[in-house]
């Protein structure tokens, strides 16, 4: 029987893709305030390179400048008003409070999530969702990021904990599921949004359906 989860954030426990459009869409006003085919535009383009977040921020605006012909200046100016807009659109999924609240009744609870310091303990502050976990461990904290098998093994020595006695729940394959998996953790996968479900892995499709998945499989 495992003693500790840890989890993922973004579209894990929150819903990332509501949040990030909504943030897009803002940011979309605010470069074009009454403009709404130019909104439109902009925001299309940060829909079109956002890919779930996977690929570098600078990446993802230097994507939308060499479509629509922004200046170099644009890419850094947005990515400012991204870290300020995005983190406070944070929604939690609706099942996760009562998912957490069973779990930690038999777990230890931690997170484990790629992202900023200020943008990750916003979307927690937010979500409501913080007091469930001993520990929570961000990428830009400690220089290291998932997939890498460093960032899970100081999750588990600030949790004072063995790998091999975790769970880890995330949502995107190569980075949560094959990281967690190489650092000596069981994974499962969330395909909440439509993530192809990993055939050698448990998966579920809602947080919500994680608890009784544990009380079939960690016995």
């Amino acid at each position: 029987m495992k003693k500790v989860i840890f989890f993922d954030l973004d579209n894990t426990l929150i819903d990332r893709v509501q949040a990030v459009n909504k943030a897009y869409k803002e940011m979309a006003e605010i470069q074009y305030p009454g403009d709404l085919i130019m909104q439109d535009k902009l925001y299309n383009a940060f829909i079109k390179y956002d890919e779930n977040g996977d690929t570098d921020i600078l990446k993802r605006f230097q994507n939308v400048k060499d479509e629509l012909g922004f200046d170099q200046d644009w890419v850094f100016d947005e990515v400012d008003v991204y870290y300020k807009v995005y983190p406070d659109k944070t929604v939690p999924y609706k099942e996760s409070r009562e998912c957490l609240e069973t779990l930690k009744k038999k777990y230890r609870l931690g997170l484990i999530t790629n992202g900023t310091m200020h943008g990750q303990l916003r979307k927690l502050e937010l979500s409501g969702l913080k007091d469930y976990f001993e520990t929570v461990t961000v990428s830009a904290e400690i220089g290291v990021f998932k997939p890498g098998k460093k960032i899970f093994d100081l999750a588990c020595e600030k949790m004072n904990c063995k790998a091999e006695d975790c769970f880890y729940i995330g949502d995107i394959p190569w980075r949560d599921i094959a990281g967690s998996y190489r650092a000596g953790m069981s994974p499962i996968l969330i395909c909440a949004h439509g993530e192809k479900p990993c055939k050698d892995f448990p998966y579920i499709y809602n947080i919500g359906e994680l608890p009784k998945l544990l009380e079939e499989i960690d016995k």
